[in-house]
């Protein structure tokens, strides 16, 4: 069965729509996983300023779970961001067949620059980063304490 061109682009278009909304979702649940993560270091950091931790048992058990959920986190972090990327390449493929990468389909001009000219940012190593200072952060909270 031959599709009809006027097909074709509703389904490109279709494709398009819930992938872009897919990235959007995607972007929007790294926002809340890492704004989740830092509200509750902060959390955990004011109640460890405010009633340090004493024996070291407890340190070494407090620190651990601490990392743990970082890890738990960043594996979350890592897993979207994977899905992230064939996301970003199926776009890329509708705009590529939609004829947005070549001059006068639409216009003179070119509607997206080509695939090796767009760049899309990778926020996980920020976010990693950002948990990794964290953990440091606590590291020194819990080892060295505020006022302990």
């Amino acid at each position: 069965m031959e599709l009809e061109r006027r097909d074709k682009v509703e389904i490109l278009m279709m494709k398009y729509e819930s992938h872009s909304a897919d990235l959007r979702n995607r972007t929007e649940y790294d926002y809340k996983l890492i704004s989740g993560y830092v509200t509750l270091s902060i959390v955990v950091g004011a109640w460890i300023a405010k009633s340090p931790l004493s024996a070291i048992a407890i340190k070494i058990g407090f620190y651990a779970l601490m990392v743990a959920l970082a890890f738990f986190v960043i594996q979350l972090l890592k897993s979207n961001q994977k899905r992230r990327e064939v996301v970003i390449d199926t776009i890329r493929n509708v705009n590529k067949a939609l004829g947005f990468y070549e001059a006068g389909v639409y216009h003179d001009g070119v509607i997206n620059p080509g695939p090796s000219g767009q760049k899309h940012m990778l926020w996980l190593r920020w976010q990693v980063a950002i948990i990794i200072l964290i953990l440091f952060a606590q590291f020194v909270l819990v080892f060295w304490g505020v006022g302990a």
